[in-house]
């Protein structure tokens, strides 16, 4: 199979996609399009996705009940969800089925996380230190030099936007859920307590193993409907 963009039909940005990827079988040539739809409503529609798709859908539904909710995304490629529960900030992943899991990628998947942003209406965070066992140097020396500070001064500037749109009441529940997060964050990384944890689940095997992420127990028929 060989992947190209496709040029968007009308219905398609309509629907909110960013791209349409389109796949070639090399044996008989026919052609399937995967518009990378952003709108939550077109993703219901569609029923097809990665996991981007799947974590703005998983994402949708935990707002839906009232719960503070915001996505993941690591630049390793994956995404997933954080939900805010009681005060502290709980790692879901909806394409692997796993619950306050933080280390699942570090030490399952064997993934090199070097930067890790949350993203939500009233703020984005650097959260890499929930999911990275490394310390402060360890995570700069993946990013190549562009350490918590650099990060962080990018994502001020963000959220001085984000907040400018917000009421003072507004703004000082937001930095006291952030000040809070801090603090867990630096907890996760005082924590030495790290169980043994699967390789992905979600893709075919060969799909995996193409990415480095079957971990210590592949679990070969995985999930073959999921893909990033």
């Amino acid at each position: 199979v060989t992947q190209n963009q496709a040029q968007m039909l009308p219905h398609e940005r309509e629907g909110g996609s960013s791209r349409v990827e389109l796949y070639t079988c090399m044996s008989c040539t026919k052609q399937h399009r995967f518009p990378r739809y952003n709108r939550v409503l077109s993703l219901l529609d569609s029923k097809t996705g990665r996991c981007g798709e799947w974590a703005k859908v998983f994402t949708c539904i935990v707002n839906a009940f009232q719960i503070p909710v915001r996505l993941i995304y690591d630049t390793t490629d994956h995404v997933w969800t954080e939900a805010l529960v009681g005060s502290r900030w709980v790692h879901m992943d909806s394409c692997e089925a796993v619950y306050d899991e933080p280390m699942l990628y570090s030490k399952g998947w064997k993934k090199q996380i070097s930067c890790t942003i949350a993203v939500c209406p009233s703020h984005v965070s650097d959260v890499t230190r929930r999911y990275v066992p490394a310390g402060a140097e360890e995570i700069e020396s993946r990013r190549r030099g562009r350490g918590e500070s650099a990060v962080g001064q990018a994502l001020q500037s963000v959220n001085a936007r984000l907040w400018a749109a917000l009421t003072s009441s507004e703004r000082e529940t937001v930095q006291l859920v952030l000040k809070n997060d801090a603090v867990d964050l630096d907890q996760a990384r005082a924590s030495t307590e790290i169980r043994t944890l699967p390789g992905r689940q979600s893709g075919s095997e060969a799909w995996r193993r193409a990415r480095g992420e079957l971990g210590s127990s592949p679990g070969a028929e995985g999930k073959s409907n999921v893909t990033d």
